[in-house]
């Protein structure tokens, strides 16, 4: 598996996915980590219905990932790795599995959050566990779509 983005976005699967970043990774996998989806097999089974034929879903708790990455290390597909929140792409980076660069697409309002962009909100806690990550060597930017340009977290995360 080569992990061709991965992403923080509120709504996982979803147009921008399906539209641009499928397309612009040219994935064959999309893989959603979120415990939640992963005990609803309705949520999982819409996630699917919503990409094209040709394009496989996968969904792991967050626990369960870094296993699965290792599984699929020897396969050749390129692989989108979506996240709902940072406290979920953080507890994956630190049961194992290991992403160089994370992308925050879309972060809904949540308590405390303030914006920093029309579509990314982030709190305190947001702000600190992006700062962990950053300081494990994770590049981090804002990007909804592919030919947006990135937000460099340097400009965010002060």
């Amino acid at each position: 598996m080569n992990i061709a983005l991965t992403r923080v976005d509120s709504r996982l699967v979803h147009g921008q996915i399906v539209e641009n970043w499928i397309p612009t990774t040219r994935a064959s996998v999309v893989l959603v980590a979120n415990d939640d989806v992963a005990r609803d097999a309705w949520r999982g089974s819409i996630m699917r219905a919503c990409v094209p034929d040709d394009v496989k879903v996968q969904i792991s708790r967050i626990d369960a990932l870094p296993a699965m990455l290792e599984a699929g290390r020897r396969e050749n597909q390129n692989v989108i790795l979506l996240f709902a929140s940072i406290q979920d792409a953080l507890a994956a980076y630190e049961a194992g599995a290991q992403f160089s660069h994370l992308n925050l697409g879309n972060i809904h309002e949540h308590p405390g959050s303030r914006e920093v962009t029309p579509t990314v909100f982030l709190n305190d806690d947001d702000v600190s566990d992006l700062r962990k990550l950053q300081q494990r060597g994770v590049e981090i930017e804002i990007r909804a779509v592919s030919r947006d340009r990135a937000l460099p977290a340097h400009r965010f995360l002060r």
